[in-house]
Order: C-alpha cells, then structure tokens, then sequence
C-alpha cells in the first residue's frame, strides 16, 4: 500500500457518518433505544423483538438516480443499517413503541411485570401481651 493509499484510507474513514449509532438507557419502567437512521424514512425501517433481543434492520431508497449525475461527494447516504440490541431483563414486546423524527429513531421497550421493581411493606407483628 502506497502512502497516497494509506492516508486516503485513514481520510475515508475519519468522515464516515455515524449512521446506526446508537444510545441505549435504562429507567425502572424499561429502556429507550435512540438510533441514527439519517435519511430512511420510518416505513423503510424493521423492527423485531424476539425473546430479550431487539433488532433493528433499515434500508435506504436511493433518492436520485439521474444517470447524467455525477458525485463527487457523499457522505451522509446510508444504504442500510442492521443492529442487534439484548437487554438484561425480560420485556414486554406488546408494548414496544418506536417513532422516527429528525434522523433518530427512538424505541421504548418497557420491562415485563416480573422484571419491574416491587415495592414490599412491611407489617408489624402484633405484640403478645402476657
């Protein structure tokens, strides 16, 4: 390899968008997933929930296909993005919700019941009085 070769390499790479980055946060309800899907549309976007293990498969339409049209540079297109995301506690996949806006996708994936905290009280034991 080249130095040209080697410093494209690192330049190529230094610029490649954080498409599919993703943040994951946990409160005592469930967890948030937050997603960046630039330029994919929510209907173009699959999620699965199987078990513990969410995934999330999202593809791209090519916005202009001009054959005439050259580009010299294009660094926010995504074809598709393809993650897997377990969580450590049982959820509850009927209730999972998820809505794109402004390039992030954001999933909210409760906890089962059995996995949410429970609050116990404690009773006093009625003294024996001799």
């Amino acid at each position: 390899m080249t130095h040209s070769s080697v410093a494209d390499l690192l330049f190529q790479q230094s610029v490649r968008p954080a498409s599919g980055a993703i943040e994951v946060t946990e409160d005592s309800q469930g967890y948030t997933v937050k997603m960046v899907v630039p330029g994919i549309a929510p209907e173009h976007i699959e999620l699965t929930l199987v078990g513990r293990t969410l995934q999330v498969k999202a593809d791209a339409t090519p916005e202009d296909t001009t054959p005439d049209l050259r580009k010299h540079v294009r660094e926010y297109a995504v074809s598709r993005i393809a993650r897997r995301i377990e969580f450590p506690l049982p959820v509850e996949a009927d209730a999972v919700t998820a809505h794109g806006a402004n390039g992030i996708l954001t999933i909210r994936v409760p906890k089962s019941a059995a996995a949410q905290p429970k609050k116990i009280s404690v009773t006093a034991t009625p003294q024996i009085q001799e």
